[in-house]
């Protein structure tokens, strides 16, 4: 990806379009960048030409060619989020992301959203950070922390893969799914698709974007 070897490396997983909020990301670069010259955000997943467009304005804008990449689809999520020193995923709705599964699952803390199931899973203090959605200010503060704590980093991360491990592992999803589909079929009117929080049988990283 031509980064430098002693960038410190936000990644983010997921389709680039608008609901998965990579653009308030790029966004909250320039915050960040004040007191981290040397951070960079490398951006994973399937493109929307559209939307890619406005987040090259917005790189433009702001001079963040050094800050961003933007590397699209890799089949090799594990390895990827392993060069990764904090996961962000900027999300405006969701349900819960595989991508912080994943994240989780190569110990790395996350800061998101607090929307949709992402709370069930990132432990906001614990695991990672939790922000209100679009707000950049918050969402560059709490990655400031984590990029400048290694021992932080370290902590939260061990403490994902942990909560990973016990309350996502395959067993316990399948035991989850049940109860999910005995109570949609109880209701037959929930429009949620449950489906979408069970991770992957494969250990422990996925490859694909979520």
């Amino acid at each position: 990806w031509n980064v430098a070897a002693d960038a410190l490396l936000i990644g983010c997983l997921g389709d680039m379009i608008p609901r998965k909020g990579l653009l308030h990301l790029i966004g909250a670069l320039p915050l960040i960048k004040q007191q981290i010259p040397n951070v960079c955000v490398a951006a994973f997943g399937r493109e929307d030409p559209e939307y890619v467009a406005k987040i090259q304005v917005e790189i433009d804008r702001h001079d963040l060619h050094e800050q961003v990449r933007l590397v699209g689809y890799r089949s090799d999520i594990g390895q990827v989020l392993k060069a990764c020193d904090v996961f962000g995923l900027a999300t405006l709705e969701d349900n819960l992301p595989l991508a912080i599964l994943e994240a989780m699952a190569c110990r790395l803390p996350v800061v998101s959203t607090h929307v949709g199931g992402i709370p069930e899973c990132v432990e906001d203090g614990r695991t990672g950070f939790l922000v209100p959605a679009g707000n950049q200010s918050a969402l560059a503060e709490s990655l400031l922390k984590l990029l400048k704590e290694p021992a932080l980093r370290s902590q939260f991360g061990q403490a994902g893969r942990q909560k990973l491990e016990a309350e996502f592992s395959p067993d316990t999803q399948t035991r989850l799914m049940e109860q999910v589909f005995a109570r949609f079929a109880r209701t037959q009117n929930s429009s949620q698709p449950a489906a979408s929080v069970r991770p992957s049988n494969e250990d422990p990283t996925y490859a694909r974007a979520a």
